[in-house]
């Protein structure tokens, strides 16, 4: 079954916004991966791997200690390195439109 790729929220037309890209690290090997942010929210991050038709959908949610968000893309664990106090901070200083934005 081929997993249904989400829609981009139609109300946000912020080019900086559609073009946010995130560094995450993989578990194992420390590689470096740029991956582009769909919606990002204190509970969860909603990323694209990839672009095309080889893409890649996943979203990180924040580990235990809430010093991360991790998830798992292709049976790899990624993990992004900022704590969810660093998210909040970020997604409180955008403007309104681009925090209140649907999930996809």
């Amino acid at each position: 079954m081929v997993p249904r790729s989400p829609n981009p929220p139609s109300d946000r037309n912020d080019e900086a916004t559609r073009r946010e890209t995130i560094k995450l690290r993989t578990r194992l090997g420390d590689q470096l991966i740029d991956v582009r942010v769909l919606c990002k929210r204190a509970d969860r991050i909603q990323i694209m791997l990839q672009e095309g038709a080889h893409s890649v959908f996943c979203e990180l949610k924040p580990t235990a200690d809430a010093r991360a968000y991790a998830g798992t893309s292709l049976g790899r664990e990624i993990i992004y390195e900022r704590s969810r106090k660093d998210v909040e901070a970020e997604i409180a200083s955008r403007p309104a439109s681009d925090s209140d934005a649907p999930s996809w």
